[in-house]
């Protein structure tokens, strides 16, 4: 008795990998890590360019805060015996005004141009408050207290003590009520060159 035949296997499916399979493989590989170099390096050069303008704006901000302080830090007065003297030497015209924040008051605004001052006479500041505002009681001792408030180019109110540096105003304390007297624009009338101008 013979035993039967073995039923034939079916045939392991030939792998072939020729050179063009190969080369198909290493275009496809050398494609994705090129896309994902651009991407990387698309990524590297978006964050370079936002730290960058970070930085400009930045050394903007930085420049522009400078030219404020400056230009406040060469607005100031000085007493004399007999009158306070505004001087104006920075580069751009500013606002400025006496007050006496411990009384509530100011006088009228000056605006003197570079390198300019304004002389006020003690006389003049007690005689204008006493004719506009009768119920504010003034003496030449309160003059003592005097500070100059100065408005920088970015609208921010400063204020300084003839003897002293600027410092911002208090903040929520504008000075309201009777105490303004409008008389910057005939002080302003008697503007003089002043012989301190540090401008540039």
């Amino acid at each position: 008795m013979s035993t039967p035949a073995p039923a034939p296997q079916p045939a392991e499916p030939e792998i072939t990998f020729t050179i063009v399979d190969l080369g198909k493989v290493l275009v496809g590989a050398m494609t994705f890590v090129a896309a994902l170099a651009g991407l990387i390096l698309g990524i590297r050069a978006e964050i370079r360019a936002s730290d960058d303008h970070k930085r400009a704006v930045e050394e903007d901000r930085r420049v522009t805060e400078a030219r404020r302080l400056t230009a406040v830090e060469r607005t100031y007065f000085y007493e004399t015996d007999t009158a306070a003297v505004v001087v104006n030497s920075s580069d751009r015209v500013m606002k400025m005004r006496l007050v006496l924040p411990q009384k509530g008051v100011w006088w009228g605004e000056v605006q003197p141009a570079p390198c300019r001052q304004v002389v006020i006479p003690y006389e003049a500041l007690l005689a204008s408050m006493k004719a506009a505002a009768p119920s504010v009681q003034l003496g030449p001792g309160d003059l003592a207290q005097l500070q100059l408030e100065v408005t920088d180019p970015a609208g921010l109110v400063w204020r300084r003590a003839s003897a002293g540096g600027a410092v911002p105003a208090p903040p929520g304390e504008p000075l309201t009520g009777t105490g303004r007297i409008d008389y910057g624009e005939q002080w302003m009338a008697d503007a003089k060159s002043s012989p301190v101008c540090t401008a540039s």
